[in-house]
């Protein structure tokens, strides 16, 4: 063989060489059994956090990453943005979501180092870091609003964790500063279709 592709192929495919074949596979099986058998949480964490930062669609597209991405059009007061200018991804209880005006919310520490860490990446983003994104201020009228194309891609992937037997958009609304907790509060949003959804606020005082 005269390259590394050929001789890994001849190894597997010769069977002549059963026998080293065999030999690799359990080699392979017993490092990765020892590795988890005693593992370094210190070491083991942060790569296995990068490596599922990158395991769910992504925002808007990422060359070198993903064709397909979640996020297709934004516009703003019937303005086109880029959505990578107001959407970032963040980490909630159900895996990576995209987030528009969310503050930090996690304390300091290891992982919302790597959080920063991640964000600020430009491995897969040609060049562009995704930390820093535009705010999109409230304002009140129907023209005025957010309006977005969302693909789930359903038919080329799937969520890494299946929480149902369904296809649906989450959506979470809340605080800037509220960790978007969506198996508790996120609405289900159905695909193929156009939805409006408004806010209203409500003020509360007390007297006495």
């Amino acid at each position: 063989p005269d390259t590394l592709s050929d001789l890994i192929l001849d190894i597997f495919l010769n069977k002549e060489k059963e026998n080293m074949k065999n030999n690799i596979i359990e080699t392979n099986k017993q490092n990765a059994k020892n590795y988890f058998d005693q593992p370094d949480m210190n070491k083991l964490f942060p790569n296995l956090f990068k490596l599922l930062w990158y395991s769910s669609l992504p925002c808007y597209h990422l060359p070198g990453l993903s064709d397909e991405f979640l996020v297709k059009t934004c516009e703003v007061a019937g303005q086109k943005m880029d959505c990578s200018k107001i959407f970032q991804q963040v980490p909630t209880d159900i895996g990576m979501c995209c987030a528009m005006n969310l503050q930090p919310v996690v304390k300091k520490s290891v992982y919302s180092e790597l959080i920063d860490e991640m964000q600020g990446s430009a491995d897969f983003s040609g060049g562009k870091s995704t930390k820093k994104s535009e705010k999109i201020a409230a304002t009140v009228g129907l023209g005025n609003g957010l309006k977005l194309t969302l693909d789930l891609h359903s038919n080329f992937q799937s969520f890494g964790t299946v929480l149902n037997d369904f296809s649906a958009f989450r959506v979470f609304i809340g605080k800037p500063t509220e960790f978007p907790a969506m198996t508790e509060r996120s609405l289900m949003i159905q695909p193929g279709q156009e939805h409006f959804l408004d806010l209203s606020t409500q003020v509360l005082s007390t007297s006495g």
